[in-house]
């Protein structure tokens, strides 16, 4: 596809004896952000220094714009970097910081002072330009780090969990704006966190990595509602899972016995009658009431054991019939607080099956 602009063949990465990178295979198209998301220790960030060229895999490729890169160091890649400790050199003002890699370019002055200028303003820095990074909050030096990079025009941009070290506030703020600048320029990001909402919020492609394998890419409502691992759908926010048996199915309608209940779900899977399956559904798309529903894909029934008020929603622990503990998450309630015996139900399109091989 002419559209793809960074390509990685069968990396392969061992340190120590250990399998860091398991034959990674992955296509990422011009100006999308694309997120490595997973836990600690799951190979992502050397997934992202394998692309930036300061590990060279063991085995395998790295395409960008075309062209093979793995033997080329990383000031030849035009991928410049922005780390979590931003790096800022404590001597030099914001200008001085922003204009570095230029300067190291040995750049005509004139054309250093627009190109600085030009980005300064972009990422509203023009009013701190001399100013030192000992005089800035750390929402103000990240936004110069990431200056510093845009000012080199880089094919890829990498930032490597560039906001964990800002409060939560202060980190959603920086990276709404990390994202309209990303939009607005056009820009190829490819962006490494733990955190799974700001995965969801941000990208345009998730990459969901454990233990050196990708276990899933996609858009974030593909990799939320239709995760392909019980892994991914447990690591993505929080889940119901329920384990049963097929035991109809016609065309997309396949029915699963769940304790003798009957449990619909819409699923193209290739699974077959009396195969065991696990469905996720999130807790969000389950309802309680105090009467059965109809159309629904199951309804059981429930004594509330917990709740919790956590502003805009209601989050219950629920032991059904079957003595399964359930998550149900019920926004904009009111000030009405369920308790006692209730009705759990779930509507047919929200059970997701899960068909792990």
């Amino acid at each position: 596809m002419d559209n793809i602009l960074v390509e990685l063949k069968n990396i392969n990465k061992v340190f120590a004896g250990n399998k860091v990178i398991d034959d990674v295979n992955l296509k990422m198209k011009k100006g999308d952000f694309v997120t490595f998301l997973g836990p600690s220790g799951c190979g992502k960030t050397t997934l992202l220094r394998t692309v930036a060229g300061f590990y060279e895999p063991d085995f395998g490729e790295v395409i960008i714009n075309g062209k093979n890169v793995e033997n080329l160091p990383p000031y030849k890649r035009n991928t410049p970097m922005v780390f979590q400790e931003y790096a800022l050199f404590p001597y030099m003002t914001v200008f001085d910081n922003v204009a570095y890699g230029l300067n190291i370019q040995k750049e005509n002055k004139a054309v250093i002072k627009e190109r600085v200028e030009k980005v300064l303003e972009l990422m509203q820095l023009s009013n701190l330009k001399d100013r030192y990074p000992n005089q800035m909050s750390g929402g103000q030096q990240q936004r110069v780090a990431i200056a510093r990079a845009l000012v080199m025009n880089p094919d890829v941009l990498l930032l490597d969990e560039p906001l964990s070290n800002l409060d939560a506030k202060l980190r959603e703020q920086v990276r709404v704006e990390l994202r309209l600048i990303q939009k607005k320029l056009g820009l190829t990001m490819i962006y490494v966190t733990h955190d799974q909402q700001e995965a969801l919020a941000m990208s345009d492609m998730i990459v969901v990595i454990n233990k050196g394998l990708i276990h899933q890419c996609g858009s974030p409502t593909d990799i939320y509602f239709r995760p392909k691992t019980k892994f991914v759908a447990d690591f993505i926010g929080t889940t119901n899972f329920v384990e049963g048996s097929v035991k109809d199915r016609t065309g997309s309608e396949v029915q699963v016995d769940y304790e003798g209940s009957i449990l619909n779900v819409i699923s193209d899977e290739p699974i077959k009658i009396n195969e065991k399956s696990v469905i996720s559904i999130r807790p969000e798309s389950i309802k309680l009431s105090k009467k059965n529903k109809s159309g629904t894909a199951i309804s059981l029934k429930g004594i509330i054991k917990h709740s919790m008020f956590l502003g805009e929603k209601v989050r219950y622990l629920v032991v059904d019939e079957y003595k399964k503990e359930w998550i149900v998450d019920s926004f904009d309630s009111g000030k009405e607080i369920l308790s006692g015996e209730v009705i759990v139900n779930i509507d047919k399109d929200k059970p997701h099956l899960i068909y792990e091989r």
